[in-house]
């Protein structure tokens, strides 16, 4: 009995280390997502396709070169976000916060509608 109580012990601590090594780039350790706080976080070159990021932080997020390919961003907060170089093809930015954003063009989104950037003057 004590020796299985031991392999559970160290399976668990296993378990625990792991999941600390691969910690990901938002607050808290976690990866982006839903409702992820991932405020000023480093996530340049990442694979986003397809990621569900309905809500999530992503002010002055480094989203540069990142594959954003069919993500959801909706009521995303993207403010001041880099995405020069992003792929955003497919992405759903329905009542995202856009302002200030770098576009993939490395223009800057001049918003005063959520999901939309005002065309330059």
């Amino acid at each position: 009995m004590r020796s299985f109580i031991s392999a559970i012990v160290v399976t668990a601590a296993f378990a625990l280390g792991s999941a600390a090594a691969s910690a990901g780039p938002c607050q808290g350790g976690t990866d982006p997502g839903p409702h992820a706080d991932c405020h000023g976080a480093d996530l340049h070159g990442a694979n986003l396709q397809g990621a569900d990021l309905t809500w999530a932080n992503l002010k002055r997020a480094n989203l540069a070169g990142a594959n954003l390919q069919g993500a959801g961003l909706m009521d995303a907060n993207l403010r001041n976000a880099d995405l020069r170089g992003a792929n955003t093809r497919g992405a759903n930015f329905k009542g995202a916060w856009l302002n200030g954003m770098l576009l993939p063009d490395g223009s800057p989104c001049v918003s005063k509608m959520r999901g939309k950037c005002d065309p330059p003057r």
